[in-house]
């Protein structure tokens, strides 16, 4: 018998997108998109089978190509006898997929069924696909027209957060508001859709496609924020719901419900981090951990018994010493502390919001009364107590200070005694 020889079969490609429908059924990371972006704002949301079932297939699309004359025809297709044995032409090919979505692998996955549960799920992946699509925007208002309140507060450092996109800053204040209340409650997961609510929803009045609208032109952003999240629920029955408005509404004041001081708090952790990763020389670290009372008061003395003509007369001094007392004004301590935070390369966000100054100048008080300097006790919750200054004229000037011994300070009383000069030769008694 004669041996025919080994045909070798032409090599099988098959393309990528091809094959997609088979694997991207088990990935559960990937948001689909419509066309060239998410879904317009508006819309109807998907639902979460939507979400994380595979991309529906689309028609095939005839390639076309151009005969000699000119004219277009349709691309010749692979005839049975250039097509290899046992290869089928696909009829449908795969359309491409947006990138995977962190906020959906990160805070909708894990939290699927009390959000079901409770019917939010789909104002919750609305704000997650306007994030998507509209959160490249900075994450602070830049608009100088626009009197925002955390543009003001956050003065200091907002060109440092415009490089930071509002959708990273809503990933990381859902991060840090997700855990705080975890650690919170002790049965959390009732709260968790409330939670999620207003961390994706506080900065929403961020996106300039809003702002621009001139619906809600030259408003502060949380109001933004605010009117879009209750659009959202709109045919919503959350009970709640106020709640969340509330705290995003405030999250950039001093809020004392406990839901809205974690928003809060959540919030300037995540610029905490923001600063010290855009600047690379910023270290995130907690109170104690950095202050120290001795470097505090280092930088007072120089400042004690200082002060220049009108200016001193009117108040703007740092410190008095009298009859071996130093008598700190606590409203010029707050820039004492930041100073020292500056020294140090510490970024703590209560010296970086004004709205949490009072915050900072009692736990100093708490620190130098724990450290032993303090001639008396302040007081719980207080940053300081009042005091009158009594004049050689007799005239008597109220001030809210702090008390500290003059023996803590590294300098003799008869160094202070010779600096005074002016107003503070005046001073004669300090009166409770």
């Amino acid at each position: 018998m004669k041996r025919m020889p080994l045909v070798q079969p032409a090599p099988l490609e098959i393309e990528l997108e091809d094959l997609a429908p088979v694997w991207l059924r088990h990935n559960q990371d990937f948001r689909p998109m419509n066309g060239g972006g998410l879904r317009p704002m508006g819309t109807p949301v998907m639902s979460m089978e939507e979400a994380l079932a595979p991309e529906p297939v689309a028609a095939p699309v005839i390639p076309m190509q151009a005969s000699l004359d000119g004219e277009t025809l349709p691309a010749v297709q692979p005839s049975a006898s250039t097509t290899p044995a046992g290869f089928v032409q696909p009829s449908v090919v795969a359309t491409k997929r947006a990138l995977s979505s962190s906020f959906v692998r990160d805070f909708v996955m894990p939290y699927q069924g009390i959000l079901e549960t409770q019917k939010v799920l789909g104002p919750i992946l609305t704000m997650i696909d306007v994030l998507e699509e509209y959160g490249q925007c900075p994450s602070v208002v830049l608009e100088a027209k626009t009197q925002d309140e955390e543009a003001g507060d956050l003065y200091s450092i907002r060109d440092t957060l415009a490089q930071v996109t509002l959708r990273d800053h809503t990933h990381r204040v859902t991060k840090h508001g997700v855990a705080a209340l975890l650690a919170a409650y002790k049965d959390p997961e009732p709260l968790i859709p409330k939670m999620l609510m207003a961390c994706l929803g506080h900065d929403l009045g961020k996106i300039p496609a809003f702002r621009s609208s001139g619906i809600y032109t030259m408003r502060d952003h949380p109001g933004i924020s605010v009117m879009k999240i209750r659009e959202y629920c709109a045919k919503l029955d959350l009970f709640w719901l106020d709640e969340v408005c509330e705290a995003v509404q405030g999250h950039h004041r001093h809020m004392k419900d406990t839901f809205a001081s974690l928003l809060k708090e959540a919030d300037g952790r995540a610029r905490e981090e923001e600063v010290a990763v855009v600047t690379q020389t910023m270290e995130v670290k907690t109170w104690d951990s950095w202050f120290s009372v001795p470097d505090f008061l280092s930088m007072i003395e120089p400042m004690i018994n200082m002060g220049v003509g009108e200016h001193a007369k009117k108040g703007e001094w740092v410190a008095v010493s009298i009859k071996g007392v130093v008598y700190c004004q606590t409203k010029a301590l707050y820039g004492v502390v930041k100073e020292l935070a500056r020294a140090k390369k510490i970024v703590d966000i209560r010296l970086l919001r004004l709205s949490d100054r009072d915050q900072v100048l009692c736990r100093l008080a708490e620190s130098l009364g724990h450290a032993g300097v303090l001639t008396e006790s302040i007081g719980e919750g207080f940053s300081g107590r009042r005091y009158k200054l009594r004049l050689t004229t007799k005239k008597e000037f109220p001030i809210y200070a702090v008390p500290i011994l003059e023996a803590a300070f590294k300098v003799t009383p008869s160094v202070l005694e010779q600096r005074k000069e002016g107003f503070f030769k005046l001073v004669d008694d300090v009166l409770r």
